[in-house]
């Protein structure tokens, strides 16, 4: 079911017209530095949940509703609509003091959210990450993590 400002637009309509974005409704559930981690809800009747939640990691330099564009085009949605746990960082405005954050800052950051997903959920997790991507995320520390010799 498309507005009628979307389809006015798609038809050559006006221009100045936005379709609202990030419309698959949420709860954001923790604050870190401007970052902030949402749960988008899972609709009535939306099959049961698997026990894995998805946290959803958008880039850093885009926003986070690149995965939540609008009703029918929307990644989050249609996981949702599926019966997932769906959860989304989303890394926020950078101010100035931000110049100073490193990797190692994102991945920490990364880490706290896993956990705090974990806590809430009892559960392990899934994080999908960009295409031809794998991400090498430990909540462990550097001691304990295993190494593989080379062969």
């Amino acid at each position: 079911d498309e507005t009628a400002a979307a389809q006015s637009t798609r038809l050559g309509g006006d221009p100045t017209t936005q379709p609202a974005l990030a419309t698959t409704p949420r709860d954001t559930l923790l604050r870190d530095g401007t970052a902030q981690l949402y749960r988008f809800r899972r609709p009535e009747g939306a099959p049961p949940a698997p026990k894995r939640p998805v946290l959803l990691i958008p880039s850093m330099i885009g926003t986070w509703y690149v995965l939540d564009l609008r009703s029918g085009f929307s990644f989050a949605e249609g996981l949702v609509r599926a019966g997932h746990d769906v959860w989304c960082l989303d890394w926020g405005v950078a101010r100035p003091e931000d110049r100073y954050f490193t990797w190692a800052d994102a991945i920490d950051r990364i880490a706290r959210m896993v956990r705090f997903i974990r806590r809430e959920t009892g559960s392990s997790l899934q994080v999908p990450c960009s295409p031809g991507r794998r991400p090498r995320l430990s909540t462990r520390p550097r001691s304990a993590r295993t190494t593989h010799a080379p062969k």
